[in-house]
């Protein structure tokens, strides 16, 4: 049995209980109240109603021995809530969610518990509780949904909720959207396949469908015509889903209608180039084929970087540009911009920029730009950021790539970024270093550092790994 099983497991015989009473007793007391909460959650997941049903007089243990853990609290009311929700018992599902909304707002963390609520209130078609189902997606919004998954719920919920209403324009406006993104549904990453993917049945999408056919969706808003299509028609992407209600004052969404103004010449440019764009953050959600293209447009939104005064602005013209084909254009006019910035009299958009810019230049920088980057990485002034730049060194085949590798490993800030370069630079001059990292005694303990510790030996074998198959197949580095 591993040593965290008793409160994770989801079995609860006799003997597993017994065993949960005891370790319980024995642990810190601190700890006690999130140990229930896990311990329920795993009861909960399973189908058995005993286990289930042991699983929720846990957390009302949790709720009545720990009442001031608001963040475990929290927690519990949340589980409660599915739980009787699933169960049919739609009263004291709201209640929980109430109650753990309640003590969420006294903590740091959020659960997601929003759109959850949001649904319950929708699909029961509480009519006395609409009005809260709009606060609660406003608060979804306001959280900033990341996800493509994440964003249609969002937008059928409001699509469903509109419609509950009578507000027929709206709910179409929302079903178009939500179609939209399941059109360009996309996991998060293709080292992720399945975050963030979308997984809509027939029915949800049938619904969508004959929702968005019976009225004209864009007499809702006349934000549509910033997004007609030359053909005249309008793309429903999520950059208007997210206007297309009023937030309220003080919300992102208004620094996102600032920034959309800011954008209007360079979308203007973009255009009259040839480029069907909407919204600038275009680029990175919907792909540019042609290298061509990518130039063309890279030239303009190189330039506008100097021009702009917007620091949002900027930073998504280095979103942008995080594509190796803009590499021309686009990399030394950000090491430059890079360079600018220092960490000591930034401000907070400032920081987000420089943190943009260093993955850009991950991705953009090369040999030629070698010593660049190596006066960069060297340079402390640039604080953590320069972890960045070295993601790219493992790419350059300029010798003295490994040099700076190893120069850097005594670096505190960067030596764990350096060690990572090291173990993929695969150089014979290297395995010395990693055959001394992997050595090292494994420490068992839970702390940063010892984490920190058991991370670095893990890169140092990996590294290894990749040296001896490079040396196998003739192509290790000195």
């Amino acid at each position: 049995m591993s040593s965290d099983e008793w409160y994770r497991s989801p079995g609860w015989s006799d003997a597993d209980r017994d065993l949960f009473e005891e370790k319980l007793a024995r642990a810190r007391a601190v700890g006690r109240p999130q140990y229930l909460r896990i311990k329920a959650s795993a009861l909960l997941k399973t189908s058995d109603p005993v286990r289930r049903r042991a699983g929720a007089l846990l957390l009302e243990r949790l709720l009545g021995e720990y009442p001031e853990e608001r963040t475990e609290t929290a927690g519990a009311h949340f589980l409660l809530a599915r739980y009787h929700e699933e169960d049919g018992d739609v009263q004291r599902a709201a209640e929980h969610y109430r109650d753990g909304l309640r003590e969420q707002a006294r903590t740091s963390r959020r659960w997601g518990a929003e759109q959850e609520f949001a649904e319950l209130i929708i699909r029961e078609s509480l009519a006395e509780a609409y009005a809260e189902a709009d606060e609660l997606l406003d608060r979804v919004l306001e959280q900033g949904p990341f996800f493509r998954s994440q964003q249609f719920r969002y937008a059928v919920a409001r699509s469903r909720l509109a419609s509950l209403r009578g507000a027929a324009d709206e709910a179409a406006a929302f079903a178009l959207g939500a179609l939209d993104l399941f059109d360009h549904n996309r996991a998060v990453s293709s080292y992720h396949p399945n975050v963030g993917l979308i997984r809509a049945d027939e029915a949800t999408l049938s619904e969508l469908e004959s929702r968005a056919e019976r009225v004209n969706a864009e007499a809702f808003s006349a934000l549509v015509d910033r997004y007609r299509r030359p053909d005249g028609t309008v793309r429903w992407d999520w950059s208007l889903l997210i206007r297309l209600r009023p937030m309220p004052e003080g919300s992102w969404v208004h620094r996102v209608d600032e920034f959309q103004a800011a954008t209007e010449p360079i979308i203007e440019e973009l255009r009259s180039a040839g480029f069907e764009v909407y919204d600038l953050g275009d680029w990175s959600l919907r792909r540019v084929r042609s290298a061509a293209a990518v130039k063309a447009a890279a030239s303009i939104l190189v330039r506008w970087y100097d021009r702009t005064e917007s620091l949002m602005v900027k930073t998504e013209i280095a979103m942008t540009l995080t594509d190796s084909r803009a590499r021309k254009l686009a990399a030394g006019p950000f090491i430059d911009y890079f360079r600018e910035l220092k960490p000591s009299d930034m401000s907070g958009d400032e920081r987000f920029l420089k943190d943009r810019l260093g993955c850009a230049l991950a991705t953009l920088a090369r040999d030629e730009h070698f010593d660049e980057i190596a006066g960069l990485i060297r340079d402390p002034a640039h604080g953590r950021y320069r972890g960045y730049l070295f993601w790219a060194v493992p790419y350059m085949k300029d010798p003295a790539a490994v040099d700076l590798a190893l120069e850097m490993l005594g670096d505190d800030e960067l030596s764990m970024s350096a060690l990572r370069a090291l173990a993929d630079l695969r150089s014979e001059r290297g395995r010395p270093y990693l055959e001394a990292v992997a050595s090292e005694p494994k420490p068992r303990g839970r702390s940063d550092a010892d984490q920190g510790a058991r991370d670095r030996i893990a890169v140092a074998k990996r590294g290894l790994e990749k040296l001896d198959k490079a040396r196998a197949a003739g192509k290790s580095r000195s």
